[in-house]
């Protein structure tokens, strides 16, 4: 794999170079990511000019964020979260590389999913028409246009109030159980 390692600390990002390094051997714990994309903040040039008060033994691979796909799961889990091929983004050390180790708690998922849609419009449903009975005019005057979105899902909210309370009842329930 390629990366970028740093064996001793440097002035600033034009002095790090690219290498051909190892694969990274995940922990029994740990997922493999192939890096499609890292990120670089001001805590990464503190760290690889020995600044930052958290610095791993030389020598490492820099960058801490990326996004990916995963190459392996732990082997230790039976079920993991994310099984191969899933989309993920996180944060460990080693992101400037074309492969990155971590741990579930790291990584999330980079697709947005069904229950998270769901929970976004029920919540949007809700609010609408929360506020729709605090302050009528203010949604009633504005039915065109993004304003309008809002005063449909008002609509709805009262309309269908028993069921999207029901809704909201069992979203919450499957997220504290989590399923």
């Amino acid at each position: 794999m390629q990366g970028i390692q740093v064996a001793q600390y440097v002035k600033g990002p034009k002095e790090l170079k690219v290498a051909e390094l190892p694969d990274p051997k995940p922990s029994p714990d740990q997922y493999l990511i192939e890096v499609h994309a890292a990120a670089t903040n001001f805590f990464d040039i503190l760290q690889i000019q020995g600044k930052y008060q958290h610095q791993p033994p030389f020598p490492w691979v820099s960058g801490a964020e990326f996004s990916g796909v995963v190459l392996a799961t732990p082997t230790n889990s039976k079920s993991p979260t994310f099984p191969v091929g899933s989309r993920v983004f996180g944060a460990s050390q080693g992101a400037y590389a074309t492969k990155v180790c971590a741990a579930e708690e790291q990584i999330l998922s980079a697709l947005f999913n069904f229950q998270s849609l769901l929970l976004v419009i029920l919540l949007l449903i809700c609010t609408s028409a929360y506020v729709h009975n605090l302050f009528p005019t203010i949604l009633d005057r504005n039915k065109q246009g993004l304003m309008g979105i809002f005063w449909k899902a008002a609509r709805i909210g009262e309309r269908l109030s028993p069921y999207i309370s029901l809704c909201c009842v069992f979203m919450a329930v499957s997220m504290v159980i989590g399923t």
